[in-house]
This record gives C-alpha cells, structure tokens and sequence, in this order.
C-alpha cells in the first residue's frame, strides 16, 4: 500500500510542475503567450510580497492577476528572486527588468520569456 501512495504523491507532483496559475489560468498552457511582465510589490517594513502577472490578460488587476497555487490559493514568496526561480523552473526566461515607485511602493517589474 505504502508503494501505491509514494507512486501516486510522486506522479501527482509532476502533475503540478509546469504550472504557472493566475487567476485558476495555467500560462504555460497558453500558445499564444510568449512574453509577461512580473510585478512584485511590498509594503514598507514589511516582508510580505505581493506578485502579479500580466500575461496580456482582458482584465488586469489585483485581483486577477495572482499566481495561486494548485488549490487556488495565493501562492507565497518571500523574496523577488523566489518569484524568479519560480518562473525559470517553470520554463521562463529573464529578459528585463527596472523598478518604480507607485503609490508609495517600490515595484519591480520583470519582463520574462517562454523558453
């Protein structure tokens, strides 16, 4: 039985690698997206990050623009270069990237490439 759990857990978890979910959308599945912008956000003092993708999306917002995790939650990072990794593992590459503050904030804003 123990075999049966290990087997399923494993094939279950490469399920899940290659996933890039916003908003419930797998971007990896997507053709026609080739390019994104990766905007991560934080406030002051605090180490809590807020990361959203514009894929070319019709609604671009805070709420539609997450990346979740296989349950549909908000997936955690805790710092940009965990969004990176994330990203590459995923079959992204960096391009670009510049910084501006907006609001108050400092956001940073990554372009990155489907390999």
């Amino acid at each position: 039985m123990k075999k049966y759990i290990t087997l399923f857990a494993l094939l279950f978890s490469m399920s899940l690698s290659g996933q890039v979910l916003v908003d419930g959308v797998n971007i990896n599945d997507l053709p026609e997206i080739e390019y994104c912008q990766v905007l991560i956000s934080g406030k002051m003092f605090s180490r809590k990050l807020v990361v959203n993708i514009d894929y070319g999306q019709e609604k671009f917002g805070n709420k539609n623009s997450k990346v979740e995790n296989a349950s549909g939650k908000q997936r955690k990072f805790n710092t940009p270069m965990d969004v990176l990794n994330f990203m590459a593992y995923n079959k992204w590459d960096y391009v670009d990237a510049f910084s501006a503050i907006v609001g108050g904030d400092l956001v940073y804003h990554y372009l990155i490439k489907k390999k």
